[in-house]
């Protein structure tokens, strides 16, 4: 069965799936109710009613969200500071078992000190949000699916992106971070798995506190939408394009708000505003890139698709 919204979007029931779902004449997205962990990978899709089923009647791209609200946030951690310096270490010991011994207990004791002072960052970490708890604590995957628009450029069967978003401040408050886990799948079978991280330009405000709060948090909301439609758009770019960049590895560098960051990565689209990489990691990256104001259209202001052919632009 389905309830209508005044925002447009339908509650959908689906067999033993309950969740919201966004449609268009080809294009839908449901923010599911149940782990989105629970659909990866499983070959049998959700059925639905009789009322839902008029939208997936031709083919489409269909985006689904996790059902824990609020949406995820956290402050950029930086955890190259993770780390217990071990020295030079007598182990007092009879013999080589006894050595074997006292170098696993300290092994044991120096990874368990590291966790706990990587704890400690993150929690360091989260306090940037302090200011935003009140906003983001209201802030649903329903909504987020709303600011969601089909990927670009035809499809020639129905195709699914299941998508864990979850969004990270810089510690400067200029900038969003995107790490995006999805998985698309075409008649349940996952054709492309990955992590796609999108980093925003800087911010330049005196004020981002005020700037992110006014509002009700407008500004960070419609941040957050943008920056996961432009994930959406690389997921079904790189489900089309597979395989990935063969080209050649380059050093890149770009900001993550103020902060100067270097990655060592495949250069798959450079576009005058940002660039598309694939790193060693295999994470593809949407990343700024300095560009004089105004030296950007309209239409190249966001990568499209990541290309198969290999390019060899000087990296910045």
């Amino acid at each position: 069965m389905t309830t209508a919204s005044a925002s447009g979007a339908r509650r959908v029931g689906w067999k033993g799936v309950a969740g919201w779902l966004i449609s268009g004449a080809s294009f839908c997205v449901a923010a599911q109710v149940g782990p989105a962990a629970t659909a990866t990978g499983s070959a049998e899709q959700p059925t639905q009613s009789a009322e839902a089923q008029a939208p997936l009647s031709s083919p489409q791209w269909v985006v689904r969200l996790p059902s824990t609200d609020p949406v995820a946030f956290k402050g950029v951690e930086n955890f190259d500071s993770a780390g217990v310096g071990s020295g030079a270490m007598a182990y007092p010991a009879p013999n080589a078992a006894g050595l074997l011994v006292a170098v696993i207990a300290h092994s044991m004791i120096n990874e368990a000190a590291k966790n706990a002072q990587k704890v400690k960052l993150k929690e360091d970490a989260d306090r940037i949000l302090t200011p935003y708890r009140s906003v983001l604590s209201k802030y649903t995957h329903a909504e987020l699916a709303r600011s969601t628009k089909p990927p670009s450029g035809p499809v020639g069967q129905t195709l699914q992106i299941d998508s864990v978003p979850v969004f990270a401040l810089t510690q400067d408050q200029t900038a969003l971070v995107l790490d995006n886990e999805v998985s698309v799948k075409a008649t349940g079978v996952p054709i492309y798995e990955g992590v796609i991280r999108v980093v925003s330009a800087p911010l330049a405000e005196a004020d981002p506190v005020a700037h992110w709060s006014r509002e009700d948090g407008a500004a960070l909301r419609l941040l957050a939408g943008d920056l996961l439609q432009e994930s959406i758009e690389l997921a079904a770019s790189a489900a089309k394009a597979l395989p990935l960049g063969t080209g050649k590895q380059q050093t890149f560098r770009y900001y993550e708000g103020k902060t100067s960051k270097v990655e060592r990565a495949t250069l798959l689209v450079d576009g005058c505003a940002r660039r598309v990489l694939l790193t060693l990691r295999e994470t593809l990256m949407s990343v700024p890139v300095s560009a004089a104001a105004g030296a950007c259209t309209a239409s190249e202001t966001r990568p499209q698709a990541p290309e198969k052919t290999s390019v060899d632009t000087p990296a910045s």
